[in-house]
């Protein structure tokens, strides 16, 4: 029977049922005649075929039912595959650059997108944040503990002493007490005064700074022309003093001076401190009668 064509079994090639070639075609593939099959068209799904005669390079086969194939369209080089849903065929999307995700639509293609705004990736997957992209909403409270913040340096306090908004600064001990209003400068030192001088001023040096609160004590040695204790912030004025020898064994105090020695009732001595300056301060003396003798006048100045 040799060049002859014979006629092909009509049951399907393979059993459904069974998964396996039909007995019809078993025999006819292994018949010793066989020689060649000719089949005109193309080859039903029901068959065991695909129905189609050609397809599209660069696509794939799906179902557009249940009982049919056809060929998708050409799936991009290096492009995802998605589907198409019931009855759709498989498609591509455009294929990613570097650093690019996949980012879903709803009820539409998934499309490939660059990361930005507060972070980028790079080729290799590593997500870099963008700087100043950590702004303050976007850190917990409390999250920021003491170990991550800068380190400062050796007895030091946090705060701000520039009299208006500032980043946060690392303030000295002097500088702290100072914004505190606390005294942290002393300096004790002494001068002396002829009481017997007339009205007007004195200038003591030497302090090193400006003064923002003094306190005296002196007298004329081996009299009772003492005044006991004396302070001023150069507004605020008072002093104690020995007022023996205008009436004995008694003692005056006065909120207008800082000094005062008494020779009499009607002889005596006062001063007052009439400036805070940069190295000192400065008395003014009021003489009223004739009183004698050198005082020695010991001060402690803060500031």
């Amino acid at each position: 029977m040799a060049g002859v064509n014979i006629p092909q079994p009509s049951q399907p090639v393979i059993d459904f049922k069974t998964g396996l070639i039909t007995r019809e075609w078993y025999r006819f593939f292994v018949n010793p005649s066989f020689q060649s099959l000719n089949i005109s068209g193309v080859l039903g799904v029901a068959s065991g075929g695909t129905s189609l005669s050609s397809g599209t390079a660069g696509g794939v086969l799906y179902f557009p039912t249940s009982t049919s194939i056809g060929s998708s369209g050409v799936l991009a080089s290096n492009g995802l595959v998605f589907g198409g849903g019931s009855g759709g065929a498989l498609s591509t999307m455009t294929a990613l650059t570097n650093g690019q995700l996949v980012v879903g639509q709803t009820g539409a293609a998934p499309l490939g997108k660059t990361m930005s705004g507060d972070a980028v990736m790079a080729a290799s997957g590593a997500m870099t944040i963008t700087s100043l992209a950590v702004t303050t909403t976007k850190i917990a409270a409390n999250a920021v503990t003491n170990a991550k913040l800068a380190q400062m340096s050796a007895s030091t306090i946090k705060g701000n002493n520039t009299g208006g908004a500032s980043d946060t600064l690392d303030m000295t001990v002097a500088q702290t007490l100072s914004l505190l209003g606390a005294l942290s400068k002393v300096k004790v030192g002494n001068f002396s005064r002829d009481i017997a001088t007339a009205t007007g001023s004195q200038v003591v040096t030497g302090v090193g700074f400006t003064p923002r609160l003094l306190v005296f004590t002196g007298g004329v040695n081996g009299t009772a022309k003492v005044s006991l204790t004396g302070f001023t912030d150069g507004t605020t004025h008072a002093v104690t003093f020995d007022n023996g020898n205008a009436s004995a064994d008694t003692y005056g105090a006065s909120a207008t001076q800082d000094l005062y020695f008494v020779a009499s009732g009607s002889d005596y001595t006062s001063g007052i401190v009439s400036s805070l300056d940069s190295d000192g301060f400065t008395i003014s003396w009021i003489k009223t009668g004739s009183p004698t003798g050198t005082a020695t006048i010991s001060y402690i100045a803060l500031g």
